[in-house]
């Protein structure tokens, strides 16, 4: 509904853990990392856990991998006993764009991609997420992600992100939260201060309409 309520209990509790864990059971250097860097330590054997997307499957289960056959997966932590299990859903989409000189060909190549075999090879192939749902219980996928039992559920309950009510304003309210929560994580702003900047942030941002 586009409501702001990000100065809560809920979130400090949140930060102030995050902000507990740098130095501890995560490196400093870790603000600093992308997804790939992010793999790399974790591949090469020198990480416990790694926050990243589905694709990663496919290359630490590679042959030339650290951990190859060494690593599970598991939903994101729930806030507390009452607290839901909630992943941000991404993903690529295709189209054909109305200014294609071959639509009905383009259309068909679309429909080709995203068939079951196809999907399913993708799947094999690079641990991409299918988008038809009975290839969750396909074995041969079960055999070679037996994650799978648990992606149905997550995807199922996955959060979309609030593209939708910020429209054009997103690219701003997703910065905002970057530097708010980076600058607490980094130990340069307190939480409290944190999210009363956040709020004011935010509030700012949607004046505008979003």
């Amino acid at each position: 509904r586009g409501e702001i309520v990000v100065n809560s209990q809920a979130s400090r509790v949140a930060l102030t853990l995050a902000k507990s864990w740098i130095g501890e059971i995560s490196p400093p250097g870790v603000l600093n990392y992308t997804e790939e860097e992010g793999r790399g330590v974790f591949q090469s054997g020198n990480a416990l856990f790694m926050r990243n997307w589905p694709y990663v499957w496919a290359l630490v289960q590679s042959k030339d991998s650290a951990i190859k056959d060494k690593v599970g997966v598991a939903p994101l932590p729930r806030g507390g006993a009452n607290g839901t299990h909630a992943s941000t859903l991404g993903g690529w989409g295709l189209a054909v764009s109305r200014s294609s000189r071959n639509p009905k060909l383009a259309a068909e190549l679309v429909a080709y991609l995203t068939n079951a075999q196809q999907q399913k090879q993708r799947a094999l192939a690079g641990a991409y997420n299918p988008v038809i749902e009975s290839l969750y219980t396909d074995p041969e996928l079960l055999a070679a992600m037996p994650y799978y039992t648990q992606l149905h559920g997550i995807l199922s309950n996955g959060v979309m992100r609030p593209a939708a009510i910020t429209a054009s304003g997103y690219p701003r309210v997703s910065n905002a939260f970057f530097d708010r929560v980076h600058s607490v994580l980094a130990g340069d702003l307190p939480v409290d201060q944190a999210l009363l900047d956040l709020e004011r942030d935010l509030t700012r941002i949607k004046r505008r309409n979003w």
